[in-house]
């Protein structure tokens, strides 16, 4: 798991403390007898001062001996770990979901097809707005699938497996999300395309592909959780690496175009055309 900025902060600072505390304790001597210059009686205190001095050197060798052991015996039992989950064929929740990894521009920056499944897409829709923008203006195609804000049995199911929210409060959402969608197909001199189907139903799950039929695909998959606003457990799978998984949510997002009724958005007229 990778660390914080904090964790790294604490790291670095046990590496080099007796480095610092020698280098302030030289800094002090030498600033000190520049100011005011030894005389003879000083002899045994500067003496004193050169020893403590080395003796911080030969602490921070100690120091930095220990430390490097420490690391080399926690990386020897992660690797020992690994082999043991390898030759049992177990995986930990912990290797699978992305802990510190989420969804970023980045990842589609230079994509040509990108599908997005979700109960909303709200966040989605206004976080990426700008690089969808650019990505149409390079003649990609993207899709969404949300919920259809027209069905009350949907937003009643979305209401019934989610947080506490009234059903008017997930159409208001989802009319919003339509919106921002339609600003982002009227990008100026988009050269691609915008679809955007109406699910009647929840899906189990959300998807985002990328570049689906090609062999660098991306598949993030999220996994909705019950009654609750806190973020969902995520884990990604690539075409070149599952290509058995990758294919079967690639299938998931195209069952679940079937079912949509969608509108697609013509980016010559930038007007969606149902």
């Amino acid at each position: 798991m990778k660390q914080s900025r904090f964790q790294e902060f604490i790291e670095w600072l046990l590496d080099n403390i007796f480095d610092i505390v020698t280098i302030l304790v030289a800094g002090f001597l030498v600033a000190r007898y520049q100011i005011t210059p030894p005389e003879s009686n000083d002899i045994p205190t500067v003496v004193t001062w050169i020893l403590g001095v080395l003796g911080l050197i030969a602490v921070t060798g100690l120091w930095e001996r220990n430390r490097r052991l420490h690391r080399i015996e926690k990386l020897s039992e992660e690797g020992r770990n690994l082999s043991l989950r390898y030759l049992s064929r177990r995986t930990y929740a912990s290797d699978f979901f992305l802990s510190d990894r989420r969804l970023t521009a980045k990842d589609f920056s230079s994509a040509n097809t990108i599908y997005f499944v979700g109960m909303v897409l709200s966040r989605t829709t206004r976080e990426f707005m700008y690089a969808l923008g650019q990505r149409l203006v390079a003649g990609a195609k993207i899709r969404f699938v949300v919920l259809d804000f027209e069905s009350d049995m949907v937003l009643q199911q979305a209401y019934l497996q989610s947080f506490n929210a009234p059903i008017e409060f997930w159409r208001d959402n989802l009319k919003t999300t339509e919106t921002v969608i339609e600003a982002i197909a009227k990008t100026s001199d988009s050269k691609g395309t915008v679809e955007l189907g109406y699910l009647p139903y929840v899906p189990s799950f959300g998807i985002t592909l990328i570049d689906p039929d090609q062999t660098h695909g991306t598949c993030f998959v999220e996994l909705y959780q019950h009654r609750s606003a806190e973020p969902h457990p995520t884990f990604e799978v690539r075409a070149i690496d599952d290509p058995h998984w990758y294919k079967f949510f690639q299938g998931q997002f195209d069952r679940l175009w079937e079912s949509c009724r969608y509108k697609t958005f013509d980016s010559a007229k930038n007007i969606p055309q149902k």
